[in-house]
């Protein structure tokens, strides 16, 4: 898709064109799956779920289902853009194809080929690692902090990002572009999406949570801004290349960031028990304390002193005063 809409477009309007395609092509994309999903799922389970075996065997069936479907879609975007979608190249452009001209590391010579061309390629490279860190940190972080258990809310929040990140990138990547350039467009969308990282960190509460979400709708354009300023490094001939080492690069950083900050992560939530200095000597009389998640309801048999209360959710429990648990 990056190379097609490339080749198709000026350059005063890759960015613009670029959002549309992120926005529309990719973001409502995947809430037009979840809206499919959710339909099966209604058709199939019902209002009600069945319990034990029969219970299991209906989500199988949802699961061929919803995977079916799936495949179904991916096979009528293939015949589609077989079929219908014209040669972005001009004839003269074009080149056979051959395997033994095929080089899986091509791409290295190619974003290689000057150092402003490579500085921007990984700059790009690290916010991707990054989208792959909040991809994995944050669904963990939100049901763990606020929702505990209910997916039901978490896939609420995501919906409420998809909206609003695919109609940030159509509106707000133009109105960026018009008033501020492309650079400038980068400048402001990378200052939203770092803010929108900083206020999500420190939300005291799930309400907080969601409302900074709408911080989002101006942080999209960051992508196809940045793409676009990507793209723009090579002539049309190059754009399925440039356009593959983009999409390998986004994959392995989003790995790699997934790896580095989830594995982070996971120790930063790992049940604790504080040290029981946070329980005064004055306690219970006073039902005050300084432990993270409270005080055991019964003092320890063996020394007859109060003890904390395990952390279940690691450092991002919230501290609890004047409670026995």
């Amino acid at each position: 898709g990056i190379a097609y809409i490339s080749d198709i477009s000026v350059p005063d309007r890759l960015a613009k064109n670029l959002g549309y395609l992120q926005g529309f092509g990719y973001f409502l994309g995947l809430m037009g799956g979840a809206g499919v999903s959710l339909v099966l799922s209604y058709v199939i389970v019902g209002e009600e779920e069945e319990a034990g075996e029969a219970g299991l065997d209906t989500y199988s069936t949802l699961f061929y289902a919803a995977y079916g479907a799936g495949t179904g879609l991916a096979c009528c975007s293939t015949v589609t853009i077989i079929l219908l979608l014209p040669e972005s190249l001009v004839e003269q452009d074009r080149v056979d194809l051959a395997v033994a001209k095929a080089n899986p590391f091509g791409f290295v010579t190619l974003v290689t080929r000057n150092g402003y061309f490579f500085l921007i390629f990984m700059s790009g490279a690290f916010g991707w690692m990054s989208v792959g860190a909040g991809e994995a940190v944050t669904g963990g972080w939100f049901l763990r902090r606020f929702l505990i258990a209910d997916v039901t809310y978490f896939v609420t929040f995501l919906v409420v990002v998809w909206v609003l990140s695919a109609f940030g990138a159509v509106i707000m990547t133009g109105v960026y572009v018009q008033y501020l350039g492309l650079k400038g467009a980068i400048h402001i969308s990378y200052f939203f999406t770092i803010l929108a990282g900083i206020v999500l960190a420190v939300a005291p509460n799930s309400a907080v949570a969601y409302g900074s979400v709408a911080v989002v709708f101006f942080a999209t354009p960051v992508l196809p801004t940045t793409l676009a300023v990507i793209m723009g490094q090579v002539d049309g001939t190059e754009n399925g290349a440039l356009a593959g080492a983009i999409r390998s690069a986004e994959a392995l950083s989003k790995l790699i960031g997934i790896l580095i900050f989830g594995t982070l992560f996971s120790d930063f939530i790992s049940p604790f028990t504080p040290a029981s200095s946070c329980v005064p000597g004055t306690y219970p009389a006073s039902r005050e304390n300084d432990c993270e998640c409270g005080v055991k309801t019964c003092p320890n048999p063996a020394t007859l002193q109060y003890e904390p209360s395990e952390c279940t959710t690691g450092q991002l429990s919230s501290k609890v005063h004047g409670k026995y648990t």
